[in-house]
């Protein structure tokens, strides 16, 4: 075998500094790349964000109060429009002669009515009850005129009858919120003056009260019940 360094054979020679391996070094570069990208991104996506919110004006909270009382404006002209539409419907009878035959067990009458101030004078008053099926409840107050005559037992009586009272006063209806509506639920009418047209001029009277028909028996069922307790039978 010939020396070491002799003509012939070749000479390894090694290199004195690091020796780095390709595949470790370029994995090492593309990791520190996708973090300097990955922080270069959420912090612009940051201050997107803080624009965004500095652009928008109000916070949530007050967001929400505003779309609170839009919504509690737009159910309250919701409710008068549906009080309109009812004044509509209950003035359309304008005479006695159109008045139709109405029953309030056991008496019929004949009865129309009247708005004199529509819905201008129109009191409205809107409540929260807590409940799921009706969760507002409101009532509204108006001035009403209402013409009526005697209650009769008998229907005939009642539509032969054209001798109406006029009653002065004002009414509470009152409504509940329902499926996105208003529903009526009640009404009252306190009547604060009852005049009666005497010599083509409106007087006042006062109320009267109804008349009630004793039936014979029962008249004859008293009539017993005192001659016993006199001669003791």
């Amino acid at each position: 075998m010939p020396p070491f360094g002799q003509p012939g054979r070749p000479v390894i020679r090694r290199r004195s500094g690091p020796v780095y391996k390709q595949p470790v070094y370029r994995y090492r570069i593309m990791c520190a790349l996708g973090i300097a990208v990955a922080v270069s991104l959420s912090g612009c996506s940051l201050f997107r964000g803080k624009g965004t919110v500095d652009s928008e004006g109000p916070p949530s909270g007050a967001s929400a109060l505003e779309g609170q009382q839009a919504s509690a404006e737009s159910q309250e002209e919701r409710l008068r429009k549906t009080v309109e539409e009812h004044v509509t419907t209950e003035s359309r009878v304008t005479s006695p002669e159109e008045a139709p035959v109405v029953k309030r067990a056991p008496y019929f009458l004949k009865e129309y009515s009247e708005y004199p101030k529509s819905v201008s004078d129109m009191q409205v008053s809107i409540r929260e009850t807590g409940s799921r099926m009706a969760p507002e409840v409101a009532d509204v107050t108006l001035s009403k005129q209402r013409y009526v005559t005697e209650m009769h037992r008998k229907k005939d009586d009642a539509r032969e009858d054209s001798n109406f009272y006029r009653e002065t006063g004002k009414e509470t209806l009152t409504y509940q919120w329902r499926n996105n509506r208003w529903v009526q639920v009640a009404s009252l009418f306190v009547v604060e003056l009852k005049e009666e047209r005497t010599g083509g001029e409106w007087q006042a009277v006062e109320p009267k009260l109804k008349e009630e028909t004793v039936l014979p028996e029962e008249d004859e069922g008293i009539f017993k019940r005192v001659f016993g307790s006199i001669f003791g039978r």
